[in-house]
């Protein structure tokens, strides 16, 4: 989301500490790239269900706090230091999103390239790159001449869309 972009804090997923809603929003951030709400099966997903205004108000303070929080939040779940760039952050997902492919089931894989556009031989990383930024470009309404920094503010305003929504497509496998 993604992706679902980014979400969830780490002081809401403290061992012991959790919170329903602050879990799955974490659960969801595992794989950034994929986890958007319009691609793939997480479109028919379960969908866990929860009150995002109040969850963004405790974890976050308001929606500032929370478009504020996610980018080091990504990188901290893609394994980035705080400091990466937006390209770097895409690129990560590119990379993560192809590692995924040699372990995912078939129908995953399948899901996932369908998600992306892509047919099995046309998998490298840089295609899977050039098909995450061409997605993100196309939700986002920015164009194919959008930077990756505008490219990521908009994956994070969409979260925050999301997000405040209460309702949270979240992949049972």
């Amino acid at each position: 989301m993604g992706k679902f972009g980014a979400g969830g804090s780490d002081q809401v997923n403290e061992h012991g500490h959790g919170n329903e809603a602050g879990d799955h929003l974490q659960h969801m951030q595992s794989d950034a790239s994929l986890t958007d709400p319009a691609n793939s099966r997480l479109a028919q997903a379960e969908t866990f269900k929860f009150d995002g205004p109040q969850f963004i108000k405790d974890n976050y303070g308001s929606d500032e706090g929370f478009l504020a929080a996610q980018p080091g939040e990504l990188r901290q779940q893609l394994g980035l230091p705080e400091g990466a760039t937006s390209e770097q952050v895409f690129q990560t997902m590119a990379k993560q999103a192809t590692e995924l492919l040699k372990t995912a089931s078939p129908e995953y894989q399948k899901e996932l390239l369908d998600s992306l556009q892509l047919k099995r031989g046309d998998a490298s990383e840089a295609n899977i790159l050039n098909a995450i930024v061409q997605r993100e470009a196309r939700e986002s309404g920015l164009g194919s001449n959008a930077s990756y920094e505008q490219l990521e503010q908009a994956m994070h305003a969409r979260s925050l869309v999301l997000v405040k929504s209460g309702n949270l497509p979240i992949d049972t496998d």
